[in-house]
């Protein structure tokens, strides 16, 4: 189906929402003032046959900048005010995210112990989940599981963004200090960990919430990330388990491996402060929609309008095509 048209304005509020908000006014101060200069400049008056058609085109300039110092301006405000409203919803449907020592490097962990704040987006690219649960099953699943405490059927229930911000989570409060990868391509690494006060990872995670059995072919790129990175030690967390061969491939290759019973274990190694931390983290708003690897927002059940499987799809189509199939479908 072809795109709906648009206006120059839309286009143009649309291009200001996707900017960050302080983006928009700063184009809309530099608008205004360079507008304002044209719409004020003097029009030179033609004294010769010759410069009358250059004395209209000033005109004309003159008058399209009159109007644009100040429609230029709305504009970009606005859509700077669609930005920040957006982003404050963003961080009201995520409460709590993990690794923001990502944005000034890892730091020591306070007295209070660690912390775990609001996640942010984060990516798989080309390895993203081929599939994920259909929202009739998601829902039937989620209702049979006790979202008060720990176990290893809320793990299974865990979307694969929140189990990412889980797992950050947990490292943190094993005395880690954890950097989360952002939108986009992730390049194999979801975590770094660090060991304050150093600034060089120790060890890099790679997270999976799948039901299927990791092979080992993931397992072998994560050692081409360590060796590409200089990073001694590679950790692979999954909901899932392993093959024998992904086993046998970690064993040898200095790659520590954490199923689903193994992440659930470490969790009740915890304090029950620091469970109850984690729990209200792992289940803080809606927790088991699949999020956006592109643009880290919740995705849409979607039906194709010619036919086909239902799929999960970005909000922010057909800026973002990204789709997840929905398993059992």
């Amino acid at each position: 189906m072809a795109r709906k048209r648009t206006s120059p304005v839309e286009d143009l509020f649309e291009i200001a929402a996707l900017l960050p908000w302080w983006v928009g006014v700063g184009i809309a101060v530099v608008a205004y003032f360079v507008c304002h200069s044209f719409a004020t400049a003097e029009i030179a008056v033609a004294t010769k046959p010759g410069e009358f058609g250059q004395t209209i085109g000033q005109t004309i300039v003159k008058t399209i900048a009159s109007f644009a110092q100040y429609v230029l301006p709305i504009i970009f405000l606005a859509g700077a005010a669609a930005s920040a409203i957006a982003k404050a919803k963003h961080r009201t449907r995520f409460p709590r995210q993990v690794g923001r020592q990502a944005r000034n490097g890892p730091r020591p962990n306070d007295p209070s112990g660690p912390k775990s704040v609001d996640p942010s987006p984060d990516q798989h690219g080309a390895d993203i989940y081929p599939t994920w649960k259909s929202a009739s099953a998601e829902v039937a699943q989620t209702e049979n599981v006790d979202a008060t405490r720990w176990s290893a059927a809320l793990l299974g229930v865990l979307e694969w963004k929140r189990f990412e911000e889980v797992c950050a989570g947990l490292f943190e409060r094993l005395g880690f200090a954890t950097k989360s990868t952002a939108c986009g391509a992730d390049g194999g690494i979801d975590i770094h960990l660090y060991r304050p006060p150093s600034d060089q990872p120790v060890a890099i995670v790679q997270c999976k919430a799948w039901t299927k059995k990791v092979g080992v072919n993931v397992i072998r790129e994560l050692r081409g990330v360590m060796t590409s990175g200089c990073v001694a030690e590679g950790i692979f967390v999954t909901t899932s388990t392993y093959s024998d061969e992904a086993i046998a491939f970690a064993k040898a290759n200095q790659i520590d491996l954490m199923d689903g019973d193994a992440v659930f274990k470490a969790i009740l190694k915890l304090t029950e402060e620091q469970q109850a931390s984690l729990l209200r983290l792992a289940t803080a708003g809606d927790y088991t929609t699949p999020t956006c690897a592109s643009c880290g927002v919740k995705m849409i059940a979607r039906k194709p309008k010619l036919g086909g499987k239902p799929f999960w799809g970005c909000v922010n189509y057909p800026r973002c095509k990204m789709k997840l199939y929905m398993s059992g479908t």
